[in-house]
């Protein structure tokens, strides 16, 4: 028996002599607290120490505070351990697997561990897909695509992240979600990793004193370990939602795991942003470990959700300055083999948990093979939204800001405003949303430019008449055209307003929305369709991609950079809008748009482009008119009336 140790018996031997035992249903406790005693001086940390006695933690503070004799014996059992250093673990994650958490690493992470470390995997198929980053990110920024039930998070949030923290106490982790809630998840799962007595072969690696220690902060979105030689202030893992403030935290390792569901799939643009400028800058930089350290490590989990989303954004938008691949991307999707043939031919990814069997339940549920592609298979689906979500970006100029077009910009026309005829579109509403969408035509290229957007929820009737006159000495609008269907009748009907309006000569046309009038919405926003598309083109894939803005017919309009919630809120609810969306999803600045388009047309084709009860298709021959019955007379109408092909009133 050590000195230290003798020296804890006896204080424990003298505190026991001068305590008097307790009668009834506390006769037990003199035995707890030697046991408690016991354990600690045998190397267990204290939760362990109390869980073998079986008391908690409010009892054993309890008698710190009753017994000096127990405080001071507990107190020098715990120094011996303390006294003693952290031995990190040296063995690789595979090893670390099997081990101590007994779940070995399946092939297809072991794939990814190797993508990690910068090796090709020798047993890649066709239908994987690895693309390496450029020599400037060196491999340290990662995107990975996985099926679902594929153990993703588990692996990488969970299991490599305890792995680490027992590699390096002094490590820095942040883990982002789509929400903290979720986030929290994964630093919960950890924090069972480090400190529960289940997990009996992770206690061996316990540092003396165990994990969590009692002066260190140890919450549900973040914790400090024991065992920490650096005065860092940040913790050793924190989670967050996607959105949240990242700004002032360091990390090594910042993963983000689903971060993006179909719940915020239109979003991916704005995550890009989070993912790779804001969060990537507080990664350690390139050096800080020594000379060979190449910095931190951005690494993106997740499963493929949309046509566009986070992951192909990234992957295919950002580049070096060599226009090399910003991030290193690998995506394995869960047939590997034989997919085109029957089930009992499929070579799957995960056999042991995802069998053929499985896999084929699932893409019996989905009435869209192409969905089955993409989130399962990860495979690039062409975009059949109404607005391809390409084209809707494509079409905004990131160099024009909200406001009148400046001719020294090079993003706007070299003329500016000269010959623009400015119209707007207006959307009331006093419960739901307020859109308001100015924009300018110019006759001589047939290209609209929108100006500005206005949204805003719950706006009432003098707000919505004073951010109208603000519009118009702004921009110097010409034309309103104002939906008038129910209640919104009495903006026209405001005297006040109609003197406004008249005294600065703009004219205001009432518009409203019904299949009787022919003014079907569903109708009207389709012809919106190929202005857009105008600004993309498909590539051999048929997937939309940016368009030539030299060629002729090729950015019929265009969108100001999203600076302000309306130009945001347009980009994205034209990415959602489908024929009917408008009764279960706000599309109000889309409808705004469209009011505004009506007089912008009316403009550069002429009054006869005006539809009203007689407005009727012109076909030129029979087949024509069999080509309207074929893709749909709407769609047929929509194209034709978008570019102008469209027959006079009766």
């Amino acid at each position: 028996m050590t000195k230290a140790k003798a020296e804890a018996a006896k204080i424990a031997a003298d505190g026991r002599r001068n305590h008097k035992p307790d009668r009834g249903r506390n006769a037990d406790r003199d035995g707890a607290m030697k046991a408690v005693i016991a354990n600690l001086q045998a190397g267990d940390r204290l939760e362990v120490a109390l869980a073998k006695a079986n008391r908690k933690l409010a009892t054993y503070h309890s008698w710190r505070q009753r017994y000096k004799w127990f405080a001071e014996a507990c107190d020098k059992a715990r120094e011996v351990l303390e006294a003693k250093p952290y031995q990190p673990i040296t063995m690789g994650f595979q090893d670390f697997c099997a081990e101590y958490l007994d779940q070995p690493l399946p092939r297809h992470q072991q794939r990814i561990e190797e993508v990690m470390a910068g090796i090709t995997p020798d047993d890649l198929t066709p239908n994987m897909r690895l693309t390496w980053s450029g020599e400037d990110s060196a491999n340290t920024r990662i995107i990975v695509n996985l099926p679902p039930d594929h153990a993703k998070s588990t692996t990488w949030s969970v299991n490599w992240v305890t792995y680490k923290i027992l590699q390096n106490p002094n490590i820095r982790i942040v883990i982002i979600s789509q929400t903290e809630a979720l986030a929290k998840q994964f630093v919960l799962a950890v924090q069972r990793y480090l400190t529960d007595p289940f997990f009996e072969k992770l206690r061996a690696l316990d540092p003396p004193g165990g994990w969590k220690d009692d002066e260190l902060p140890w919450r549900a979105n973040f914790m400090y370990v024991r065992g920490r030689t650096t005065a860092d202030p940040n913790p050793t893992l924190q989670a967050l939602g996607m959105g949240q403030q990242i700004y002032g935290r360091r990390c090594d390792i910042l993963i983000g795991d689903d971060v993006e569901t179909l719940a915020n799939v239109n979003g991916y643009e704005g995550h890009g942003a989070t993912l790779s400028r804001e969060a990537d800058s507080r990664l350690r930089p390139a050096g800080e470990w020594g000379e060979a350290d190449e910095g931190g490590l951005l690494l993106i989990l997740g499963t493929r959700v949309g046509p566009v989303d986070v992951y192909s954004y990234l992957r295919d938008n950002a580049k070096d300055v060599n226009e090399e691949p910003g991030f290193t991307y690998f995506a394995q999707p869960a047939i590997l083999d034989g997919e085109s043939l029957g089930k009992d031919q499929w070579e799957v990814l995960w056999p042991e948990r995802m069998s053929a069997k499985v896999i084929a339940r699932r893409r019996a549920g989905y009435a869209d093979i192409r969905q089955f592609q993409l989130i399962y298979q990860q495979s690039d689906i062409d975009d059949k939204a109404p607005f391809p979500a390409a084209c809707v970006d494509a079409s905004v100029e990131r160099g024009r800001f909200p406001g009148l077009l400046d001719p020294e910009n090079p993003a706007c026309p070299d003329r500016g405003m000269l010959g623009m005829r400015v119209v707007g579109g207006v959307d009331p509403a006093t419960t739901g949303g307020t859109a308001m969408v100015i924009m300018a035509a110019d006759k001589s290229t047939m290209k609209r430019y929108v100006l500005d957007v206005f949204y805003e929820r719950g706006v009432h009737a003098d707000k919505l008449i004073s951010k109208m006159k603000e519009l118009t000495e702004k921009y110097g609008v010409q034309e309103w055209r104002v939906e008038i269907n129910a209640f919104q009748k009495f903006l026209l009907q405001l005297e006040s307003l109609r003197v406004y309006m008249n005294a600065r000569g703009v004219t205001l046309e009432p518009h409203q929305t019904n299949k009787e009038t022919k003014w079907d919405e569903d109708w009207g926003v389709s012809t919106l369709i190929p202005l857009f598309k105008s600004c993309g083109e498909q590539d051999g894939k048929e997937r939309w991609v940016p368009a030539d803005k030299k060629a002729v017919g090729s950015y019929l309009i265009t969108l100001p950079s999203p600076r302000n919630e309306g130009v945001a809120a347009l980009i994205k609810q034209l990415k959602i809008w489908e024929p009917g969306i408008r009764k279960s999803v706000p599309v109000d600045t889309v409808m705004a748009l469209w009011f505004a388009e009506i007089a912008a047309r009316e403009y550069l084709l002429g009054r006869r482009h005006r539809l009203g009860k007689s407005a009727k298709p012109k076909f030129v021959n029979k087949f024509m008119e069999r080509q309207s019955r074929k893709i749909g007379r709407k769609d047929w109408e929509a194209q034709q009336y978008a570019y102008g092909v469209w027959g006079s009133e009766k």
